[in-house]
């Protein structure tokens, strides 16, 4: 070991030369395995680069493990994708019932969508597998607080810290269920004890300075500043609480410094908070410490001061509020557009050069276009109460009571609030006038000299000039606002932007793409892509298309899909990412056009798969999961899933619709959304894909539930999805046929009810001869012997008898001579036990079941005790007998002996009798094995001095 290996010549072995052949091949193989290990050492590192990759990559290779579903929850929920999230964290409970760490999670999320009772279900049964799990006590309290169980939601906490001592969250949420409760006190000192045991812990620093200064207690909040600035210096919220309680004990220098790192680090993320009272609490602030600012360095703070105190006054809309918060929502935006005019220590703009102030006043004047846009965008366009920058703490700035019913979204230019509509409207021109004088400040000297300032490849006149035509046009198309002066001057100084239609085939790709990235211009761009000629294939446009797919409206969307799906369909092997923007341009279609767009894409009602993606699964999962605990969604979105893989779409459909009833009735509905491509079918099959799914699940329902949920989902769908003629001839009669020759007895049941449930007798009445043999062959097969029994097997006679009985009686006295003739040549080899049931069409002599078959006509005075020997006989084996059936019958009888008492025991030999005497008159040799089997498994002697006599001369032979 660790010496290298001897060098041998070749005069030293006459092999040598087959010997370094072989040795040389032999290395050879060794690097190649070392290189295709390391391929596939490096290929699975790839995955690890990050946790997505890792997991969803986990997902395809362990889909039945639930640890990785539930990591592959936690990245969906890192990245906010909630419904992704949800479907996950279910799928892990459901493969592992236990999994108590999942139903935490899981009612996390439920609970920040405030679906409180589901919540509290999964924390209870998280908590019933792991009592001592800290984490779910506290999570239960949070929702007992937020569903105002306070006395329960303070328990919940304490059992809690009862099993984690140190748990600095559980005492910060503690806080806020005493700061509900009106307990001051006891909040203060749940939030020091937060702060101890975590001194980072930024939102106990933040509820404690608020409710120090809120209260009065001032100089507890100054000697617990220096260690929260300490701790998280760094977090705007507690820079902005300090700087408060330092202008309240007028501090202002201190207060000034606070505050301007409190706005420098909040950035351009400043909100409009949605409870009015706290929100015109924190603008009163802002524009209170904006004295304090530099005018040359304040123009894009107050952009975002004055958009958020605007947006403020406008999402008041969503709420029921007084008048006079109204009012003072307005008044601040006021104060806002006037420092526009009047800046903040305006006498320092006297120090400027010309130049200076040449391009100062270009400055503010483009950032008040920009803001206009901003504005009157915002004012346009549908707003929602939970937007896109929407943070779940927000809800805890109001009360739910204060909520309007149901106005989850408002269009502010039809809103019914008069008072609010009036204020806006005022707002508007206000600021409009604010406009006119920033415009009349710009002389021909200054308007002029701006085409010396460049940026970005534009001059200033340039781009003040396209910002100048895009607010007249965005004014214009509002009738309140449409006849204001500044219109007319700002059409003087605008200039129309460039047609990028007719450049972009030109420019290069890196321009565009700096083009796109600058917000002045983005959505024109974007839109001008429609008209890029190698569109499909230049990856960084169509990267940079999907990133922006906000800025197109649905008949660009739809106009881009056109384009792509073309340029898919005529390359067989178009790219991966190609097909999920084709996908999510679907998406942003109107409901109508994707019918459209589907069914064009299946043209000739046939099917394909050209548009599927590796992120089908995902999307699957998502979207079958919404539709589950959603009632109101739009069953349309499904739609998206079909587009990529009917097949797997209509298994999908089928599979949920047999686990229960209630997704029964959901996948009807959907399936209902899916009518027009009910008859729809892939090329290589020769049947449509709702039939073939049906085919190939119906055989391998595991159970008795999925079964019956699977037929009522069927008897639903009949109607619309299936023609009944469809389900008869190729479903139910094909199946049976199947079960027939396979003596299927399950699957024989299953068909059976179907037709039962389904059909009623007059839909049956055109196909009465043919199912009418069907049965009859039923009947033949469900028929059981001593040896072939199942416990299925009386319920399905029963049934088919019924069905039998009531299609048959629909011929009232007399069956039709053509039937008649035709269901004879099929039935004539029909077991004789069956013909009673078909005595219509034979009339065999008899009335009852048993002068039918045995052609005994029974009477009073006859021998009973041969007719029960012969019912006992009859037909239990089919001869000659083999010595399977003897044994059968032996170990059957053994097992009733086993259980049997003393008591019993004649009247059981009485029963057994016939059988044995049958078998000893039928079978003339019996195997010795057979014999000693006997004295083996009886275990009373009367059994076996019964066996001995019959079976004495066979015994004594051998």
């Amino acid at each position: 070991m660790g010496k290298s290996t001897p060098e041998f010549k070749p005069t030293d072995n006459p092999a040598a030369f087959s010997d370094s052949l072989v040795t040389k091949v032999v290395i050879c193989g060794f690097y190649t395995m070392v290189l295709i290990y390391s391929l596939k050492s490096w290929n699975r590192s790839f995955h690890w680069t990050n946790e997505y990759d890792l997991f969803t990559n986990a997902l395809s290779v362990c889909p039945l493990n639930a640890k990785v579903h539930y990591n592959v929850a936690k990245v969906a929920d890192a990245k906010q994708n909630n419904s992704w999230a949800l479907a996950e964290y279910k799928e892990a409970i459901r493969l592992y019932p236990e999994y108590y760490q999942a139903m935490n999670n899981l009612a996390n999320l439920l609970k920040n969508k405030n679906q409180y009772s589901e919540a509290e279900l999964y924390l209870r049964k998280a908590l019933h597998y792991k009592q001592d799990f800290p984490a779910a006590w506290m999570n239960l309290g949070i929702v007992m607080a937020n569903t105002k169980r306070y006395e329960e939601s303070d328990k919940a906490y304490k059992t809690a810290l009862k099993y984690r001592k140190k748990y600095p969250d559980c005492y910060y949420n503690m806080g806020n269920l005493y700061l509900e409760m009106n307990k001051t006190k006891e909040a203060i000192d749940s939030w020091y004890r937060a702060i101890n045991l975590n001194p980072k812990h930024v939102s106990a620093w933040t509820n404690l300075l608020a409710l120090l200064d809120n209260t009065g207690q001032t100089n507890k909040a100054l000697q617990i500043i220096p260690q929260a600035l300490l701790a998280v210096s760094e977090m705007p919220s507690i820079n902005f609480a300090i700087a408060n309680i330092y202008g309240k004990i007028d501090n202002y220098v201190e207060a000034e410094k606070y505050f301007k790192k409190a706005i420098n680090l909040f950035g351009d993320r400043v909100q409009a908070i949605h409870f009015a009272n706290l929100g015109l609490e924190v603008a009163a602030a802002f524009i209170e410490n904006f004295k304090y600012f530099e005018p040359t360095e304040c123009l894009s703070k107050l952009k975002i001061l004055t958009s958020a105190c605007y947006k403020l006054l406008a999402r008041l809309a969503f709420f029921n509020i007084q008048d006079n918060e109204i009012k003072e929502a307005f008044n601040y935006f006021q104060k806002c557009i006037q420092f526009w005019v009047n800046l903040p220590n305006s006498d320092k703009l006297n120090r400027l050069s010309r130049d200076g102030e040449y391009k100062f006043i270009g400055d503010r004047l483009h950032l008040v276009l920009l803001l206009a846009i901003d504005i009157f965008t915002f004012f346009t366009t549908e707003q929602k109460r939970k937007s896109a920058d929407f943070q779940d703490i927000y809800e805890l700035t109001f009360k739910e009571e204060i909520l309007k019913d149901k106005e989850d979204v408002v269009k502010l230019t039809s809103c019914n609030q008069t008072t609010l509509t009036t204020y806006l409207d005022k707002s508007h021109i206000d600021f409009l006038d604010v406009c006119q004088t920033l415009v009349m400040y710009v002389s021909v000297d200054i308007f002029c000299a701006w085409t010396e300032y460049e940026e970005d490849g534009k001059s200033m006149q340039q781009k003040i000039g396209e910002l100048c035509y895009k607010v007249t046009e965005t004014l214009n198309k509002i009738n309140s606002i449409s006849e204001h002066p500044v219109l007319n001057m700002l059409q003087q100084i605008s200039t129309k932007p460039m047609n990028l239609e007719d450049v972009i085939n030109k420019t290069d790709i890196n321009v565009i793409i700096e083009n796109i990235n600058k917000a002045d211009d983005r959505s024109q761009w974007i839109k001008a892509l429609l008209y890029r000629d190698k569109l499909c294939v230049e990856h960084l446009l169509l990267e940079q298309l999907s990133n922006y797919l906000e800025e197109l409206n649905e008949e660009e969307c739809y106009k881009l899909f056109q384009m792509f799906n073309k340029f898919i369909q005529d390359q067989k092997d178009a790219d991966e990412f190609l097909k999920l923007l084709c996908l999510k341009l679907f998406q942003k279609c109107d409901r109508n056009i994707k019918y459209d767009i589907v069914e064009n894409h299946f043209s000739n009602e046939t099917f394909n798969n050209s548009l599927e993606t590796m992120e089908y699964h995902s999307m699957e999962t998502e979207i079958f999961n919404k539709l589950i605990i959603s009632s109101d969604e739009d069953f349309s979105v499904i739609l998206c899933l079909l587009l990529q893989n009917p097949k797997k779409v209509y298994h999908k459909i089928f599979s949920l619709a047999s686990e229960n009833i209630h997704q029964a009735d959901i996948m009807n509905k959907v399936m209902k959304s899916l009518d027009k491509f009910s008859k729809h079918y892939y090329t290589e099959e020769t049947e449509s894909s709702i039939i073939s799914t049906i085919n190939g699940i119906i055989s391998g329902l595991d159970s008795e539930v999925k079964r019956n949920n699977f037929i009522h989902f069927l008897t639903c769908i009949k109607s619309s999805s299936i023609p009944g003629p469809k389900l008869l001839l190729l479903v139910i009669m094909p199946n049976l046929h199947t079960g027939l020759l396979k003596k299927n007895i399950e699957q024989i049941c299953v068909q059976c009810k179907l037709l039962q449930e389904a059909y009623s007798l007059n839909e049956l009445v055109q196909y009465r001869a043919p199912t009418l043999a069907m049965l009859a062959q039923v009947l033949d097969t469900v028929r059981w012997k001593i040896n072939t029994f199942t416990s299925i097997a009386p319920p399905t006679l029963e049934l088919v008898i019924q069905l039998q009985t009531a299609l048959l009686n629909t011929y009232e006295s007399n069956i039709p001579e053509n039937e008649s003739v035709w269901l004879k040549s099929k039935l004539r080899n029909i077991n004789p036990l069956n013909m009673y049931y078909f005595r219509l069409l034979w009339n065999p002599p008899g009335n009852t079941f048993v002068e039918v078959i045995s052609g005994i006509h029974i009477h009073k005075d006859m021998d009973l005790e041969h007719l029960v020997v012969w019912l006992s006989q009859y037909k239990f084996f089919t001869l000659p007998l083999k010595d399977s059936d003897i044994s059968f019958v032996i170990n059957k009888f053994a097992i009733i002996d086993s259980y049997l008492e003393e008591n019993y025991v004649e009247e059981v030999k009485n029963v057994m009798l016939p059988l044995f005497s049958y078998i000893a008159e039928k079978k003339e040799t019996i195997e010795y094995d057979i014999l000693q089997c006997l004295h083996n498994k009886f275990k009373h002697e009367i059994f076996m001095g019964m066996i001995n006599n019959l079976f004495n001369n066979k015994m004594v032979a051998e």
